[in-house]
């Protein structure tokens, strides 16, 4: 049987896993109507995937694991009706996690079954079925005999059948038909643009990530400016989510440009200050103590002057090794800088306007989280800033300076002199009727679970990140509602009919963005 499971460790998230279980009860006799069979206990093993052992191994450092529940409401089927069949605790004793990669890890369980009578109306056998859904609520061990707890909420996908109790005149039940499969297909996730898949926060009323406050410095002088960065963080193979970095940009460029001129090549500087959650999760669950790290390639950025832009190839971000405040609330500064080349200001350029310098839309950092034992934890920033990017204008030709008194008295509401002649001339068109809306991408991944389902919807479109909101639909009735936050949301529709169905998508659209839908089949348990 196949488990999904929603797995918390230490308050972080680890996603939804698939767990197999494979149940043996042992019932030898051959029963009849009215006959009581013992209690007995049922054998279970658990087998998570590769991706959760390495994760509560590398990135938790756990060594055992055990678990137990709250009861576990098993079931029996026969003659079409099925019957709650309350049994007790499912009770994972304390047992090893294998260390080394690819090592399949199995852990045990046990569950007491009630007796149980066998209906006087049975026919077409008697099916014992294993928990629709259950909760463990767990410990992970360390090393050094600290511990970390857990949960795992899961829920069946597919066939729950454990098997059939022999009933007289036949041995073997027949198998009631199913087209339920085995093995379900786990949701395929949408590939927006990075960073990919963030997790919807609850009910965004505004973009977490706003502008940069005021207006882009201009030169001659240094250059700095703070932003907004939403970065999806991937560590020992487990993703932390989109975190918040705040990232101070600054570059000095004292020399005043003129056309054809070359500006040299200097250094822009870096300070990433990343957000407290993010800080807490690599101290207290990872140990962490220090990071590096740099950009596998070069960075872009953008040259502007007179409504054209230039892309300019600038060095790798590299940030240098710094400690992990191992204290709360201490802000985590993460050091850096970038080489920039040198600029030709072109002949083309306009004297009267700075040449604006702006910082890169998006940058994959790569680097290493050290542990006090000094293993190291593979970790990634994909790093994406909404909206402006400016960091400041370099002067071309001209210093703009402020004026060196206030006026003295209030501007007048209107002109001082009424215009002597009309326009002689009617404009020859109508006004447009508004911008021309860019046409998004739509994907969709799904998965039916009992009597719900989960829909992860992702829209991309070129040049922007699309926002708005996202419906569900089965019919007339709307079944889930949410906004994209980074151009995905992952939404959740309960209280579903048994069946195949067809579901209707619907993106809403924004202000650069046309709406579209899309239709999705499902089969609900």
């Amino acid at each position: 049987m196949t488990y999904w499971c929603a797995t918390v460790t230490g308050g972080l998230g680890l996603g939804v896993q698939r767990v197999d279980v494979r149940a043996t009860v042992d019932y030898p006799e051959v029963a009849a109507p009215g006959d009581v069979l013992p209690a007995r206990p049922a054998e279970l093993v658990l087998r998570p995937q590769e991706l959760l052992r390495q994760s509560t191994t590398l990135l938790l450092g756990a060594r055992e694991f055990e678990a137990s529940s709250q009861g576990s409401a098993w079931s029996l089927t026969t003659a079409d009706r099925t019957t709650a069949l309350q049994a007790g605790d499912i009770v994972a004793p304390r047992s090893g996690i294998p260390q080394e990669a690819g090592r399949v890890w199995n852990f045990g369980a046990q569950v007491a079954l009630p007796a149980l009578t066998v209906p006087g109306d049975v026919a077409g056998g008697l099916w014992l079925n294993a928990p629709d859904q259950f909760r463990l609520d767990g410990t992970f061990r360390k090393a050094d005999h600290s511990t970390i707890p857990a949960t795992m909420d899961c829920t069946a996908s597919g066939d729950r059948r454990v098997g059939g109790i022999a009933l007289e005149g036949w041995t073997y039940p027949t198998h009631p038909p199913t087209t339920i499969p085995t093995t379900p297909t786990p949701p395929t996730a949408p590939v927006p643009t990075d960073p990919t898949d963030p997790t919807e926060p609850t009910d965004p009323t505004s973009n977490p990530y706003p502008d940069p406050a005021g207006p882009a410095p201009i030169g001659p002088g240094v250059l700095s400016r703070s932003f907004e960065y939403a970065c999806r963080v991937n560590t020992g193979g487990i993703d932390l989510g989109v975190q918040r970095v705040v990232a101070d940009v600054s570059a000095e460029y004292e020399d005043v440009g003129r056309p054809g001129w070359a500006l040299p090549p200097r250094s822009a500087k870096f300070a990433l200050t990343v957000d407290e959650i993010l800080r807490d999760a690599v101290f207290d669950l990872i140990g962490a103590r220090q990071f590096d790290g740099s950009t596998t390639s070069g960075t872009e950025w953008e040259l502007e002057n007179a409504g054209g832009e230039t892309a300019l190839a600038a060095g790798g971000l590299f940030v240098e090794r710094g400690p992990v405040p191992q204290e709360a609330n201490v802000p985590w500064v993460m050091r850096g800088q970038v080489e920039l080349p040198e600029i030709v200001v072109g002949l083309d350029a306009n004297p009267l306007d700075p040449l604006w310098l702006s910082v890169p839309e998006r940058f994959t950092l790569r680097g290493s989280l050290e542990k006090a034992d000094h293993t190291l934890i593979p970790t990634s920033l994909q790093c994406l800033a909404p909206g402006d990017h400016r960091l400041g204008g370099i002067a071309l030709g001209f210093v703009p300076s402020p004026p060196t008194t206030l006026p003295t008295t209030t501007p007048t509401a209107g002109p001082t002199v009424e215009p002597t002649t009309q326009p002689t001339v009617e404009p020859t068109t109508a006004p447009t009727t508004g911008p021309v809306l860019l046409q998004p991408s739509v994907k969709v991944g799904a998965l039916g679970l009992w009597r719900s389902a989960v829909f992860t919807v992702g829209v991309s479109a070129k040049g922007t990140l699309p926002s708005g909101n996202v419906t569900v639909r089965l019919g007339d009735r709307t079944v889930a509602k949410g906004r994209l936050f980074l151009g995905v949301t992952v939404l959740t529709a309960s209280n579903l009919p048994k069946g195949q169905h067809t579901f209707t998508i619907t993106y809403e659209g924004d202000a650069k963005v046309a709406g579209r839908t899309v239709t999705k089949v499902l089969r609900i348990n």
